[in-house]
């Protein structure tokens, strides 16, 4: 008898099997574009068109530029913390120590915006770095562009900078990764940056969860 090719039932919804492959790749078209800057930002409003010019957008979103993020890990396992004011908050949070990378995206350049942001909110430098890989935050509001590293071999500055940057912290935190990573997954973690790098570390196997 011959066997019969059993097929799954539409749902009507894309196949779920090798979803990367039926990423649209060309561009949409820009018809016009304008900028406005409000402080620091550049707010772009883009009216664009799709490939197959069928559709049309207005799209406003903050151009971007490249941020780094610090999972700095002592010899005890234990990550450093930030306390930090966040105005659109109202209030403080704790937050994995990040900061603003520029324009440029090579390695060495990344790496040293990270040095110094570690030393700049932690005082601390650190004798190995690895950078664990990038990530768009929000791509459908900002083109920025965030490099996640991991910073081991911890030790104090000698040296602590007098500029209005290394005043910006209320305080440094040491929590064990097993507790962040235990709070992450009961959503007791609020910044959204901080999550990432903490599930992205645990399913890396970087650090101990």
């Amino acid at each position: 008898m011959d066997s019969e090719e059993t097929k799954e039932p539409s749902t009507g919804l894309p196949s779920t099997h090798h979803y990367t492959h039926t990423l649209r790749r060309e561009p949409w078209r820009v018809l016009h574009s304008a900028q406005h800057r409000l402080g620091p930002r550049i707010i772009q409003v883009d009216e664009i068109e799709s490939p197959d010019a069928s559709r049309r957008l207005t799209w406003t979103f903050m151009k971007g530029r490249h941020a780094v993020i610090i999972l700095a890990l002592d010899d005890d396992g234990n990550a450093l913390l930030v306390r930090e004011y966040r105005h659109p908050l109202g209030r403080e949070i704790f937050n994995l120590p990040a900061g603003g990378a520029g324009h440029s995206d090579d390695e060495e350049e990344l790496r040293e915006h990270a040095a110094r942001e570690l030393a700049e909110e932690t005082c601390f430098q650190a004798r190995e770095w690895t950078r664990l890989g990038s990530y768009y935050p929000l791509p459908g509001a900002t083109s920025a562009t965030f490099h996640v590293f991991l910073a081991r071999g911890l030790e104090p500055l000698t040296e602590i900078g007098t500029g209005d940057e290394w005043c910006e912290i209320e305080e440094v935190a040491r929590v064990p990764f097993t507790e962040l990573y235990r709070s992450a997954l009961a959503g007791e973690v609020e910044d959204g940056i901080t999550l990432t790098v903490i599930l992205w570390a645990a399913a890396k196997g970087i650090a101990p969860a």
